[in-house]
This record gives structure tokens, sequence and C-alpha cells, in this order.
């Protein structure tokens, strides 16, 4: 009972460690979203890695990352990737520029449904994807299945000609995309369809989003639907910023050019790694961990930043503990 109440306490200190997360000065970041010591001494961690080019990094293996819990040192005993879910808002701000009709009468928004639709359509009945749809008059559907959300985008016929755009639809995304996951791990991505926007302050104004979209480690992907002359504005200027510092990606389109499939931007998000390694924690109390790991960029750490002292309430289990590691040591089932 005692060797169980010592799992359970470390897990919960461990837990604590979710949000742990840096960023290199490469560029390459690590993160450390969950840790499960429910089979305590074996320890479990969700952990995500990204190259300097915000793409993940798949080529790694046990050896190469390396525990500290206390700062002791620790091998990685198993290192699996996963595949998990991605939480992902389209966001669509509405503007005459994509009611803009091409000479067979083809709207460009109609263009960009196409694309979206081409994307749902090879979205296998059970993919797990979180999908919501968004616009200037608040969220149009969320947590849907890719098949549900591209029925609602075929369904939103807002009056673009009647429309002006602004920042609004982007922090309806962002407060959309940064609900809880249903799954630990989930990484967060927002696909803005835009025109431009009339604002001689447009850099300003941007600047908060982009720092939440940074801060809740959203990457933005910027559809950009104008005419060529507005792809060198300063409002284009700004979203191209907009998605370069939140590891997104911009495309400008006025009708004509071929828009990228969705699932190279998707795909990368739904990647992730899960390690065990033997805890040498001996008693319950305070802990931390942390995670190194060698990349063809360099090292790249997933910091220590969890502590929990054991409360005044909570029996001390020093003696359960070494009493745990004698019988471990003995060949004893724990």
């Amino acid at each position: 009972m005692l060797r169980r109440l010592l799992a359970v306490f470390l897990s919960g200190c461990l837990l604590a460690a979710s949000s742990a997360f840096a960023r290199a000065q490469t560029g390459a970041y690590a993160e450390v979203v969950s840790v499960d010591a429910q089979n305590f001494p074996q320890v479990s961690a969700q952990l995500n890695v990204f190259n300097t080019n915000g793409g993940f990094e798949s080529n790694l293996t046990a050896s190469d990352l390396t525990v500290y819990e206390d700062g002791q040192p620790l091998p990685v005993d198993t290192l699996t990737q996963l595949d998990i879910p991605a939480q992902i808002v389209a966001a669509v701000n509405p503007a005459p520029a994509l009611d803009k009709r091409d000479s067979n009468g083809v709207a460009r928004f109609a263009r960009v449904v196409e694309a979206l639709g081409a994307w749902a359509n090879v979205q296998s009945a059970d993919a797990n994807d979180d999908l919501s749809l968004v616009s200037l008059s608040g969220v149009l559907i969320s947590h849907a299945s890719a098949q549900d959300w591209f029925v609602s985008l075929s369904a939103f016929k807002p009056d673009f000609r009647k429309s002006t755009s602004n920042l609004q639809t982007l922090s309806i995304a962002l407060d959309t995309v940064t609900m809880p996951p249903r799954q630990a791990g989930m990484k967060r991505a927002i696909l803005f369809i835009t025109p431009h926007l009339d604002d001689p302050n447009i850099d300003n104004a941007i600047a908060p989003f982009i720092q939440r979209a940074v801060e809740s480690k959203t990457s933005v992907f910027v559809w950009f639907v104008d005419a060529p002359d507005q792809f060198v504005s300063a409002s284009a200027n700004a979203f191209k910023s907009l998605a370069l510092q939140t590891n997104g990606s911009f495309v400008a389109f006025s009708g004509v050019e071929t828009l990228p499939d969705l699932e190279e931007y998707f795909a990368p998000l739904r990647r992730g790694y899960s390690l065990t390694y033997a805890s040498a924690a001996k008693v319950s109390g305070e802990h931390t961990i942390g995670v190194s790991i060698k990349t063809a960029q360099g090292e790249i750490s997933a910091p220590k930043n969890f502590q929990r002292e054991r409360s005044a309430a909570q029996p001390d289990l020093r003696l359960a503990a070494v009493a745990d590691r004698a019988e471990a040591s003995s060949g004893r089932s724990v």
C-alpha cells in the first residue's frame, strides 16, 4: 500500500511538468507534454521534439536522449514514436476580396473551399483530429470530424460584399484552439483565410496576436486571398510575420495559383514520442525532471521546471521507498 502511495504521489509531482517547454537559440525546441509514474519505478513521459525548420525531429533513438531526474542523469530505456491527433481551427475573415470572381464566374473563396474539400475527403473515418470553423460571427462548428467540419464549411455563405475583415476572426480562432485538448500532446494550428486589412497600424495591431500564438505554441498558416497588388502590402507583410513567428507558413492566392495540400501543414503536428526510464527517486516529496536530446542541429533541453513539496498531512514514505528498493534488488516483485 505504501509502495502504491509513493507511485501515486510521484505521478502527481511529475504531472506538474506537463507545461514544460523550451526553445533553443537555434530555433529547435523540445517539450515535455506529460509524465506518468503509475508503474513506478518505471516512469514514462510524452515528448515533442522539433528541428530548426519547425518540423518534427523523426530520427531519434533512445541513445540520443538523457533524462535528468533531480539533476541526476539517467538512461532512456525505450523511445517510441506516437501518432497524436491535432487541434485545428480554420478561420475565415470575410470581405469583398474573397468574392471576387474569375472569367468563369467562380469566386476566390469557392476555390479555397475546393482545396479544403480535397483534403477533407481523403481523411479516414477514424481520423481523430479536432477540427473547428470560426468567422467574424463566432464559432460555426467545434470539435468536429473532418467530414462534419467540411459540411459546415460548405454551408457557410456569408455576405462577403457587405463584410469588413478585421482581426476579431483571428482572436476567436485563438480562443477556440487554446481550449483544453481532449488528449495530452495535441498540437495546435490555425488556418487563417484572410484578405488585406485597411489598417495603417496593422503591425502594432497584430503584435498581441502573434504573442498569444507563440505562447500557446499555435502554428498559424495564412492563406492571403486577395488581388495580386495586395501581395506586397503592409497587411500582407504583417501576416507573413504572423506565420513566420509561429512556425506556420504564408501563401498568397488571387484565384489562379495552386493552393497547398493541408496535409503538408498538419502531418508533422500529429507526431510525438513516448519514452520510459527507471526512476532513481527514493523518497516522496520534491522532484524535478528534464530531458536532453542530441540532434543533428545540436543539443536541445526540455527544462526541469516543476516542484511540489510533500504536505504535512502526507505520510513520510522514506522507509517504504527504501524497503521497495531492497525488494527490487533481491529480485522480489514490486
